[in-house]
């Protein structure tokens, strides 16, 4: 069995029924999703494996070790490595022009398990529900509304990351002749 433990994968499984010898330490062998094979050993049935690259999909296996040797690798799992959110914007500020009709402010955030992203105003408290790929919807732009810094808001159960993207509204001048 797994389980994601922080920043690593724990693992947990059955002793042999059958030992061809005195049972040593466990090897566990993980590899990274087209990566290269590593080894970790545990004298007990339970291994956390820690500083995982995150995000990142591992095959695992259990080989039990006695004097004989090493004996048949266990049924491979497959886990994913945990990770707090991180917001990968490349904006962070954008200009709108008064009595525009509509913006789109994005933000894009990865971590695993997948993070919840919303938008609030700096210093306001209420959230604001982000459109399904994270962007935020301004529509009928006006400065003394629109205008300001604001955040998105990403959130796992690893934690949270927030990035600021000021908007400035330009306002519409008329000259008269």
């Amino acid at each position: 069995t797994n389980q994601i433990f922080g920043p690593g994968i724990r693992l947990s499984w059955q002793a042999p029924q059958d030992l061809n010898g005195m049972l040593r330490p466990y090897q566990v062998h993980y590899t990274p999703n087209g990566g290269q094979t590593q080894t970790e050993t545990s004298s007990t049935t339970t291994l956390l494996l820690p500083n995982l690259q995150r995000s990142v999909r591992y095959t695992i296996t259990v080989h039990a070790v006695t004097g004989a040797g090493i004996g048949p690798a266990s049924d491979p799992i497959m886990a994913t490595a945990p990770a707090s959110p991180l917001i990968v914007n490349m904006l962070s500020t954008i200009t709108l022009t008064e009595n525009s009709q509509s913006a789109s402010l994005p933000c894009r955030a990865e971590g695993f398990p997948e993070p919840s992203v919303r938008w609030r105003l700096a210093g306001n408290a209420s959230d604001v529900p982000a459109n399904s790929d994270g962007s935020l919807r301004l529509t009928n732009i006006r400065s003394n509304v629109h205008s300001g810094v604001y955040e998105c808001v990403a959130r796992n159960m690893w934690g949270e990351d927030v990035f600021r993207l000021t908007v400035v509204v330009n306002g519409q001048f008329y000259v008269q002749l």
